[in-house]
């Protein structure tokens, strides 16, 4: 694998974007004129990262080059804070990270290399926060891949929240945290309740129901596009001791039993939430990358 670290102004998220690039051997030219043989369009992996890490956690802690070293597939991991892969205009000076992505970094990676915009050839993962993230951006443009596969995360919930949906986000936040084992965690320990990131999620906006209508609530979402003929497969995979893994099987058979067979799941025994590397090589082999 060829590794590229890239550094660009982006006008979406206020700040130099930090992206890293693996690119595959074949295509590859020493030609100082042509760096790449773009008479070949590669599939593309567009890969995103957890809560508190960033690209370094793939290439060091998972070691995603020696796992894609024989793989014909250009692999885009963008840096992007603890931002959820979300719009957060109420950040600074605005941190709008799914505009970035659709209208910069995309449109920035077809340019520059040899990757084809076909959706057929285009995937998108994550593992935690970035299966979340997955989901949620595969689900906002689903006409722009191939597959969606969410690794140790599953769908954001909302029916808990519909007693408080008239409450501003600022109420909420009060409420939240003075009840916070009478709401359920997506991240955290259920005894303890709802953590300060997901009452954080939820009160940015004006109204709960503003939340439960955004593309962050993929619960929703899901039920909305599922329905779609040109939906792209959605592959989740997580280990068996995943807290997130009863949650994963109970989603899949729901679309099961409702006759959706492009949604599907695979749980990995013995496995739990600190074995992403397990995750992305079932992944990577699942869609034939």
């Amino acid at each position: 694998m060829n590794r590229i670290e890239i550094r660009f102004n982006s006008k979406k998220l206020m700040l130099p974007a930090q992206v890293c690039a693996l690119l595959p051997e074949a295509g590859f030219s020493k030609s100082r004129d042509n760096y790449y043989d773009n008479s070949k369009k590669f599939k593309v992996l567009w890969l995103l990262h957890g809560a508190t890490e960033d690209y370094e956690t793939w290439l060091n802690k998972v070691g995603l080059e020696k796992i894609l070293q024989n793989h014909d597939v250009i692999t885009i991991i963008p840096n992007a804070l603890n931002s959820d892969y979300a719009n957060h205009g109420e950040f600074a000076n605005g941190y709008y990270f799914e505009d970035f992505f659709f209208e910069e970094l995309m449109p920035f990676v077809y340019h520059t290399f040899p990757a084809s915009e076909d959706a057929q050839d285009n995937y998108i993962s994550g593992f935690s926060m970035g299966g979340a993230g997955a989901l949620m951006l595969g689900l906002v443009h689903p006409e722009k891949f191939n597959g969606i596969s969410p690794m140790g995360a599953s769908e954001r919930k909302a029916d808990f929240l519909d007693p408080y949906m008239l409450l501003s986000g600022s109420e909420f936040r009060i409420f939240a945290k003075e009840n916070r084992n009478s709401l359920p965690t997506e991240f955290g320990d259920p005894s303890i309740g709802i953590t300060d990131k997901e009452i954080n999620m939820i009160a940015r906006y004006p109204l709960v129901q503003d939340y439960c209508n955004s593309e962050e609530c993929t619960g929703n979402r899901l039920d909305e596009t599922i329905c779609s003929s040109n939906i792209p497969e959605i592959y989740f995979c997580c280990g068996e001791n995943d807290g997130c893994c009863s949650k994963v099987i109970d989603l899949v058979n729901k679309y099961k039993d409702n006759g959706k067979n492009k949604i599907s799941a695979e749980i990995l025994p013995g496995k739990n939430h600190n074995d992403a590397r397990d995750t992305t090589i079932h992944m990577i082999k699942h869609f034939g990358l």
